[in-house]
């Protein structure tokens, strides 16, 4: 049963991802095309309306922009916007030469434009397990809370010629390589399963346990868990002002800032265990040295997390994040 509250205008979710076109993650119009299909036929399934968000960072000067290449079908649950940032923009900002994407910052622009009452930060890459859009249909997300699932990593690109959703999702699961969930993360299912359930009670102790007296007060969040997939009421986005966008976080890993920042303002963090596949699949990633080059998690980012919560942490986003000031480009299909 539709809510009249809701229409393809005023969407109950909006999905934020940021790419560009330069295949800089090995056949990446693919792979979103996988993601733009799967997302449209569990939306249209579950009647839930809708808008997916492009941030299309960067775009480089010979190539097609995004909205030109990629198969965007027709429907009356969800409608895709692409918003352009261009180079003379990126160039503005801090190692815009070694690094051609922002994604943090790409985020809160999408955050910032975004008209669904709750929104959905992902990447393109992803398969979305359908339990997800289902849980999200029943519309019972609530303000002050935020919403973390698990992922599989998948060692095989999903053909995008397979004709529909059930076939990716088959795909996907019969090229499963890895798990990251609430407390583990592994690199080869089985023989953690099989050979080594230690493992499960080390992340247990390491993961859970050991941090409930260092976050106290706080919820200890699912440390183990992806940034791929955050998702709260835009009010909240709105009041937690997003991702830092300041290095390294404006490059990568920003989602572990921005959880310890949603937890320091009594946000309540909801972890959906992988029960009818409430989780994200990834599709494998091949590009990465030049992120390597410039961040690994150190000890230092990982203290900045603690201050966050102990209060001395001062260098947040101004009200102008997510380029606020900006008239960007945008096209909407």
């Amino acid at each position: 049963m539709l809510d009249n509250k809701y229409n393809i205008n005023n969407p109950y979710l909006s999905v934020v991802v940021v790419a560009r076109n330069d295949d800089y993650g090995v056949r990446q119009i693919d792979k979103i095309n996988v993601f733009i299909k799967s997302l449209y036929f569990l939306v249209e399934k579950y009647k839930l309306f809708s808008e997916l968000i492009f941030v299309e960072w960067n775009p480089p000067e010979n190539n097609k922009f995004l909205y030109e290449c990629l198969d965007i079908p027709k429907s009356n649950f969800i409608k895709s916007k692409f918003v352009i940032i261009p180079p003379e923009i990126h160039f503005t900002f801090l190692c815009s030469d070694k690094v051609k994407l922002f994604e943090y910052i790409g985020k809160n622009v999408g955050i910032r434009r975004s008209k669904g009452e709750f929104v959905l930060i992902t990447n393109p890459d992803n398969l979305i397990g359908e339990g997800i859009i289902k849980k999200i249909s029943e519309k019972k997300l609530k303000y002050k809370h935020f919403y973390r699932v698990g992922r599989y990593n998948i060692k095989n690109i999903i053909p995008p010629e397979l004709s529909n959703y059930y076939l990716y999702l088959d795909f996907a699961q019969k090229n499963i390589e890895g798990w990251r969930g609430y407390i583990i993360y592994y690199s080869n299912i089985k023989f953690y399963i099989r050979y080594n359930p230690l493992k499960y009670i080390k992340g247990f102790l390491v993961n859970f346990l050991i941090p409930i007296f260092k976050y106290y007060p706080y919820q200890v969040p699912a440390l183990c868990t992806p940034g791929d997939f955050i998702l709260m009421s835009k009010k909240d986005w709105l009041d937690i002002k997003g991702f830092l966008e300041i290095p390294p976080y404006s490059y990568t890993g920003g989602d572990g800032a921005l959880v310890h920042i949603a937890l320091k303002n009594k946000l309540k963090q909801v972890y959906w265990f992988n029960f009818n596949n409430t989780c994200l699949y990834s599709q494998p990633q091949f590009d990465r040295e030049i992120i390597k080059e410039i961040h690994s998690l150190t000890k230092e980012e990982i203290n900045i997390c603690f201050q966050i919560l102990k209060g001395n942490f001062k260098n947040f986003n101004n009200d102008r994040w997510g380029l606020k000031d900006y008239n960007l480009k945008e096209i909407s299909i």
